[in-house]
């Protein structure tokens, strides 16, 4: 899985290395209200990431971390990645940005580089985001990157009821 550059992030693969890093942006209430409202421990989070890198590599889907170019700074994770919704194998969109950083357009930002990856380089036909229904700013940022209301998850998950919006690629 190669790095992708905007404007101001570099999204490069997610490294076992940046678990601890990853887990103060998790630990943050804010930042998981709708996400099961806590992280798991660091440890976890490693195995998870090491565990993505096992499953996703060969496909070029994966999460990625978001890096900040003037600092270097991580601040969230986003990334394309398989999942099964309602019984379906789905490519997913998926974006935390840091409580600190949000509103700043990056989650929209980091959004529009890993669709059009997914439509340029991965020739993805569909990708679909399962977004808690209260969050409204995630929605806003699916809606900016031209994601449309599909409809509700038919089956709850961790995390509790989602809808699904999707973008379709013709």
């Amino acid at each position: 899985m190669t790095d992708l550059e905007t404007e101001r992030i570099i999204l490069r693969p997610l490294r076992a290395s940046d678990a601890d890093e990853l887990y103060k942006i998790q630990c943050k209430a804010e930042t998981m209200r709708f996400l099961g409202g806590k992280s798991v421990s660091p440890e976890k989070i490693r195995e998870l990431i090491e565990l993505n890198e096992s499953k996703q590599s060969s496909t070029g889907l994966g999460m990625r971390a978001a890096i900040l170019k003037s600092s270097g700074q991580m601040v969230g994770r986003c990334g394309l990645f398989a999942s099964e919704v309602d019984g379906t194998i789905e490519v997913e969109l998926a974006y935390l940005i840091d409580a600190e950083s949000t509103s700043k357009g990056l989650a929209t930002e980091a959004g529009r580089a890993l669709v059009d990856h997914g439509l340029n380089e991965l020739g993805l036909g569909r990708i679909v985001a399962l977004i808690h229904p209260a969050n409204l700013a995630s929605i806003r940022v699916a809606e900016k990157i031209g994601f449309q209301y599909e409809r509700p998850r038919s089956e709850e998950s961790e995390f509790g009821s989602a809808s699904i919006y999707s973008i379709a690629f013709s």
